[in-house]
């Protein structure tokens, strides 16, 4: 994107990249989000015909935002569904019916995407201190969570990396701090 957007500039245009966080048969309605960045002139003089598409946000004039976005939006997707993937697979275990967990899985999700607002100011602010859910906490929590899903016959293949933080958290000493401050360590994973 970014080289494109160089390019543009080089021939005297403007240059709008997009994500497209929609389906097809949600094009052209409200609930298609499409992610844009780059030349905020452009996007700001064709907001209204992008708009036709579907909610259009602009992001940054860095042209790689909208792209970015989009792939850490849909990072965020595929864990939560494969959180719930595994979580059915637990209570399927016993023969409870997806259909019949999904209804509770998705109140207690929602009710906690409401703290990622505040997860997310811990994690820009490095002051992840929580006395009540600390990491030690968490691990010891995880260990439940891992023991359980074997006990069940599900494997632990999705989780054992978020094990893997928790453990090197643990050991880094971070006292009383809680899971925004593993931010660090994905970060430096890559």
């Amino acid at each position: 994107m970014v080289d494109l957007a160089e390019w543009a500039a080089g021939h005297g245009a403007d240059y709008v990249d997009g994500g497209i966080m929609a389906v097809p048969m949600m094009m052209g309605r409200p609930e298609a989000l499409i992610l844009y960045s780059g030349s905020d002139g452009a996007f700001h003089t064709h907001e209204r015909t992008l708009g036709a598409l579907g909610t259009a946000r602009y992001l940054h004039a860095d042209a790689g935002q909208a792209s970015l976005y989009d792939l850490a939006l849909l990072a965020a997707m595929y864990g939560m569904f494969d959180g719930f993937y595994h979580a059915a697979a637990m209570v399927g275990s016993e023969k409870v019916p997806a259909a019949e967990f999904a209804p509770l899985a998705v109140s207690w999700l929602n009710a906690m995407v409401a703290a990622l607002p505040v997860i997310a100011e811990a994690m820009d602010s490095g002051d992840a201190a929580d006395d009540e859910s600390n990491l030690q906490m968490q691990a010891v929590s995880f260990a439940n969570i891992l023991d359980a899903s074997r006990e069940q016959g599900v494997s632990t293949e999705l989780l054992e990396p978020m094990r893997a933080r928790l453990d090197r958290a643990v050991a880094a000493q971070r006292e009383g701090a809680d899971t925004p401050s593993m931010r660090t360590d994905s970060v430096s994973a890559g």
